[in-house]
């Protein structure tokens, strides 16, 4: 009888350390899948589903990684939505939310399995292949400006979301905030373009994002230094050939540089929101000669 209830005892305890330990994994399995939906929640773009900014990055490394022991190099993408400023305050922001939804669906749509799509935030979209040629990296390019071509209807009005992309394959020994910056120079300057270009990074591009970046500081400096040249140019009437006024033409005169026509600081004065001081010193300027 002693000997039944040990060996009973014995069963029990073994079961019961049989559901402990179930238990046990079932928790673990638990806790680890709730690690990695916060982990897919830290990396998910809120509004689009897609991956967020965090993302590129890690995954950027990875592949630079792969590429350095042996795999083919991985290739980034970086796109701006042209004209969605004006969409927002046309429309609204919920209507500018659509827009992004739609271009978020439609750039799935364009990449192949394996690729990241990110929105880094705004109206910028950024698309890591792992592997990819140029000429890869260049199709992924001209499928999103197709599938881009195609309106959004908004209420009764039509959006067409097109967009400015910049294209980088990685080079050995570059590392992931090289690539980033080098594809970010390429899509800059093919905003600088027709709407739905595509711009491939080269050497030279850097350089010159250099010299605009450096003239955006100056331009600041120059406005409080007041070296700006003022011109009147008359306004005459053809028919009377009478002089009605003048219409005041600036120029900047860089201490290095000389004379610096509007073409090349007017555009920089509007991306950097300087061209209301510049605005207001010519104005000041004018009236007081």
């Amino acid at each position: 009888a002693v000997s039944m209830g040990i060996n009973l005892l014995a069963e029990e305890l073994e079961l019961m350390y049989k559901q402990l330990e179930q238990r046990v994994e079932e928790r673990t399995a638990m806790l680890r899948e709730a690690h990695e939906a916060m982990s897919r929640m830290a990396m998910t773009d809120g509004l689009t589903g897609l991956a967020n900014r965090l993302a590129p990055a890690a995954r950027m490394d990875e592949a630079l990684e792969s590429a350095a022991a042996g795999g083919h190099a991985p290739a980034l993408l970086l796109l701006d939505l042209n004209s969605f400023k004006q969409t927002n305050d046309s429309f609204g922001h919920e209507a500018g939310d659509r827009v992004l939804s739609a271009v978020a669906k439609r750039l799935r749509e364009a990449v192949r399995e394996g690729d990241t799509v990110a929105r880094l935030g705004g109206d910028e979209f950024a698309i890591l292949t792992p592997e990819a040629t140029l000429d890869q990296a260049m199709a992924i390019a001209n499928r999103i400006v197709v599938l881009l071509g195609h309106s959004i209807q908004l209420e009764e009005m039509s959006v067409w979301p097109q967009a400015s992309i910049g294209v980088r394959v990685a080079e050995p020994g570059r590392t992931a905030q090289d690539l980033l910056l080098e594809a970010d120079t390429a899509m800059y300057e093919a905003k600088k373009g027709r709407r739905g270009s595509i711009k491939v990074f080269q050497p030279h591009m850097l350089s010159s994002r250099q010299l605009h970046n450096q003239m955006a500081a100056e331009l600041r400096d120059a406005i409080a230094a007041g070296e700006f040249v003022l011109y009147y140019q008359p306004v005459v009437d053809l028919a009377s050939g009478r002089i009605h006024g003048a219409e005041v033409l600036v120029r900047w005169n860089h201490p290095q540089r000389g004379m610096v026509m509007p073409d090349e600081f007017i555009p920089l004065a509007e991306e950097t929101g300087l061209i209301i001081d510049l605005g207001r010193w010519i104005l000041r300027a004018a009236v007081m000669a």
